[in-house]
């Protein structure tokens, strides 16, 4: 049955509940949020579980009216059901871990599912910034599906970053090297100045996606040109998760500057990492200088475009040239987005 739970008035559905004959109707109390926002979203039934593309098109009208609401800092999702809900007997959403974990209801006018309007789950984003919803469809005979939500979402009200840095104001990746700078990933050149159109090397870059991904290592490195240098823990670590690989067997060329394939080779790694499932091909390719691009960047450059990270200038991606440290804050951070390194 829905239950109110200490110091949080809030209801949590279970099977129990959701199939009683009993009705007794209340309104669940619910944390106010601080912001609200509506969102887009789209969902699609778990493409490996069974009649994918019917569940898809039945469930689809069961839920509605999306929200991005965030409460003490912490982001949530409210959607509202429809009575077509009636039959569900079971919903519940995937954690950070995998595990499924009860939906939360913050409205009701009864103990049935088709009185209930809407519920709230945390915004947790999985590969690809899915988020896994579980439904057992109950009296309805469908069985129990898993279905993928992808909710539109922005940041609401997001406090403004310290700017500590005179040479960024009207730079267009401003924002992305404030989140950055906030994270502890990256740091100006000076304490005043963050240096946006100074090249990017090899050691620098390795040094901030170790940052973003948290590791190091004090394993012996193999890199003559690394050792009891300041960033030998972060090059080494990258090695070893195979994101970034030396010039040679035994060197690093730390003082070498990134180029703009390079650098989105490195990124697509350490989204592949962290479980990343990719969207597209090297076929799909569509700047107009994409016969420069070296076979091994093809497929990350083209997983970068296709997700609105890596979009060029008048059409052209300029793969051979170095990587700039404005446009490294703008990669590096939707990147790092796009897989919830900085949640």
């Amino acid at each position: 049955m829905f239950t109110k739970k200490k110091k949080r008035a809030l209801a949590t559905f279970t099977a129990a509940a959701l199939l009683s004959s009993i009705a007794v109707p209340y309104v669940v109390e619910a944390a106010e949020p601080t912001t609200r926002q509506s969102i887009s979203y789209s969902m699609v039934a778990d493409p490996n579980g069974p009649m994918a593309d019917f569940i898809t098109n039945y469930l689809n009208p069961y839920f509605s009216n999306a929200q991005h609401v965030v409460i003490d800092g912490k982001s949530f999702i409210e959607l509202t059901l429809t009575e077509k809900a009636y039959g569900f007997s079971q919903l519940q959403y995937a954690d950070a871990t995998g595990k499924f974990v009860d939906i939360d209801v913050v409205s009701s006018t009864g103990e049935k599912l088709e009185q209930v309007r809407v519920v709230r789950l945390p915004l947790v984003q999985h590969e690809n910034g899915v988020t896994k919803i579980f439904v057992n469809s109950g009296e309805l005979g469908y069985g129990a599906y898993t279905l993928f939500f992808t909710f539109n979402v922005q940041k609401v009200n997001a406090p403004s970053q310290a700017n500590p840095f005179t040479d960024i104001d009207t730079l267009y990746s401003k924002d992305d090297i404030l989140a950055l700078y906030a994270a502890g990933i990256t740091t100006g050149t000076t304490a005043t100045t963050f240096s946006p159109n100074a090249n990017v090397t090899r050691s620098q870059f390795a040094v901030m996606i170790a940052r973003a991904l948290g590791v190091t290592s004090n394993n012996p490195t193999p890199f003559t040109d690394v050792q009891n240098k300041w960033f030998i823990k972060e090059v080494q670590a990258l090695a070893e998760l195979g994101i970034v690989t030396g010039a040679t067997a035994t060197t690093f060329q730390p003082g070498n500057n990134v180029t703009r394939q390079q650098a989105a080779t490195i990124l697509y790694r350490m989204l592949k990492h962290k479980g990343y499932k990719s969207t597209t091909t090297a076929a799909s390719l569509t700047f107009n200088d994409a016969a420069q691009i070296s076979d091994y960047a093809k497929e990350a450059i083209a997983e970068l475009q296709a997700q609105g990270i890596m979009t060029g200038s008048n059409g052209y991606v300029n793969p051979k040239a170095n990587l700039t440290r404005a446009q490294m804050a703008k990669l590096l951070k939707n990147t790092a987005d796009l897989v919830g390194l900085l949640d």
